[in-house]
């Protein structure tokens, strides 16, 4: 309902505000004094068509706002369908320039006309000599048949679920479009991820075939080179071991009394320990390393897979092809999962519409008594 009226430059009304009570507002007055002007100015606020000839001072704009309560007027899908701010006071503003260009407002956001005549219908029924009553509009018929069969919080409830019926709709057609897409790709992906899946990648795994590769492909030369090195430095008759153990034994008695030699004998004793290490170490290098071609020629096959895996999906190395697999695998995923929310919604909108269904035959029943 109008709580108020705020009217400035508009015909012969330089300013005025008017206040309405709960109630019934009579404006009365002799021809002339303006009665017909203030409805004139409402009108403007509900969408009426603006005109630069009725400004009281041509050089400055018109403002013409109406305050209202709308809290019982369930109007708040309205308001977000249209990206509006929902108060249950609503503040409509009208300005007209002296350029005659005009501008709405709802709750301080700029509006279209269209919009205020839409919220205009709901709020306020302007009737005037020879005006065609808003009986004749058959929404209005409907509301107020179910208000005079007291079903209107039946028809609130219908018209909520019918909102959610519409969602679902919408939604299963997205997710129908986006199964139809899928079935394309799907074919495709299978296969890629199941030509991944006999692969069976594992990480780190290119890295140890070409060492396994490179040490099988040079077997012969690394246990002779091996084998040479270990004699020569520990099995000879003059082996470097034992030079190096000679020296080491003069050193000591020598590096006993002075401290500075005594830094470099241990040193020197740390190197040929590590270098006795080496030794051993090389030896079992070379015991480990075994002449295998047909082990050479599995690892071969192996790597080639793994390469051509790795040029198909344009990748370096195989931990990246690890992560083509997961994500192909999590995409096939998701179309499996679309056809469960797909069933998920096509069960709800069945649900909906027998709800609706039963809610309209009441609503149907109740009208008609």
């Amino acid at each position: 309902m109008i709580k108020r009226l705020h009217i400035s430059n508009y015909a012969i009304i330089e300013e005025l505000t008017l206040d309405f009570a709960d109630g019934l507002s009579i404006i009365t007055g002799e021809t002339g004094a303006g009665k017909s002007i203030v409805l004139g100015a409402l009108n403007l606020i509900l969408g009426g068509r603006a005109d630069t000839k009725t400004l009281f001072d041509e050089s400055q704009k018109c403002i013409i706002e109406g305050r209202f309560e709308i809290g019982a007027y369930d109007l708040q899908t309205f308001f977000e369908e249209n990206d509006l701010d929902y108060e249950p006071e609503l503040i409509i503003r009208r300005e007209i320039t002296p350029s005659g260009k005009s501008r709405a407002f709802v709750n301080d956001t700029p509006a279209n006309l269209k919009v205020l005549q839409q919220i205009g219908a709901t709020l306020i029924d302007l009737h005037q000599q020879f005006d065609t009553l808003y009986i004749n509009n058959s929404e209005f018929q409907l509301e107020l048949l179910d208000a005079l069969a007291g079903q209107q919080p039946d028809t609130k409830a219908y018209r909520t679920d019918y909102g959610k019926l519409q969602e679902t709709q919408r939604r299963l057609r997205q997710l129908q479009e986006s199964q139809a897409q899928a079935r394309r790709e799907q074919e495709f992906l299978e296969f890629q991820v199941q030509e991944l899946e006999e692969a069976a990648l594992q990480p780190n795994e290119q890295e140890e075939l070409e060492s396994e590769r490179h040490r099988l492909s040079n077997a012969d030369e690394i246990k002779q080179l091996t084998s040479g090195a270990f004699h020569y430095l520990t099995e000879d008759d003059n082996s470097v071991t034992d030079r190096l153990m000679s020296i080491a034994n003069k050193l000591a008695p020598l590096a006993a009394g002075d401290k500075k030699l005594q830094s470099i004998s241990e040193r020197f004793e740390s190197l040929r320990l590590e270098l006795e290490e080496v030794a051993s170490d090389l030896e079992a290098f070379g015991e480990d390393t075994e002449v295998n071609p047909n082990r050479l020629e599995e690892v071969e096959d192996r790597l080639n897979l793994l390469y051509k895996l790795q040029t198909k999906h344009a990748v370096k190395d195989n931990e990246e092809l690890i992560a083509i697999y997961n994500e192909l695998s999590s995409r096939l995923g998701e179309f499996a999962d679309l056809g469960s929310q797909i069933t998920k919604l096509e069960k709800e909108r069945e649900r909906l519409i027998a709800s609706l269904l039963q809610q309209g035959e009441a609503l149907r029943k109740g009208a008609k008594k």
